[in-house]
């Protein structure tokens, strides 16, 4: 986040983070998960001490991504956010859940607030997870099937890929 505002915001521009920096919650019952909790209150230790060049130039939502997304979604058809206020972003970075149904419903939601010509960049598309299993990659292409009239291939790499929303 540090970098993509160091190297890719504008000058006057502004950043969006979301991330809940805790571990899910399954049902109401919150269940530890040793080190898994100590990584992810020392991410976010790091994010704040990592952010502090930037001040008011960012803000971050705590919370998962299919909530915060979700809830701009609601407040917008609802007639409750202002299409002037509605969160349009030139750059998505997202590097969230790593289980494929959620990873693809990141994507989708993220993609209704991508600018026109902005560009989604979708992070750990060849990694394994889950005993071995590629999680991100089969949604990333459920996700190309599903837009790929609207979308048009910036790059990829065996980490990453992206796309630019097409304004046509």
């Amino acid at each position: 986040f540090a970098w993509v505002i160091e190297n890719l915001l504008a000058p006057d521009g502004a950043a969006t983070g979301i991330d809940p920096y805790k571990t899910q919650v399954l049902r109401g019952n919150r269940k530890p998960r040793g080190r898994v909790d100590i990584g992810l209150a020392v991410a976010e230790s790091l994010c704040s001490q990592n952010l502090v060049p930037w001040g008011g130039r960012f803000k971050i939502h705590q919370m998962s991504a299919e909530a915060c997304l979700c809830r701009w979604a609601h407040m917008w058809f609802a007639g409750q956010m202002q299409t002037d206020s509605t969160p349009n972003f030139d750059l998505i970075y997202i590097d969230g859940d790593h289980f494929a149904p959620r990873a693809l419903l990141d994507m989708m939601l993220a993609f209704e607030f991508l600018e026109n010509g902005g560009i989604m960049i979708i992070d750990d598309f060849n990694r394994q997870f889950s005993r071995g299993a590629k999680q991100v990659r089969p949604a990333v292409m459920a996700f190309f099937d599903c837009y790929s009239n609207q979308l048009e291939p910036f790059f990829f790499d065996q980490e990453q890929i992206a796309f630019r929303k097409d304004s046509g």
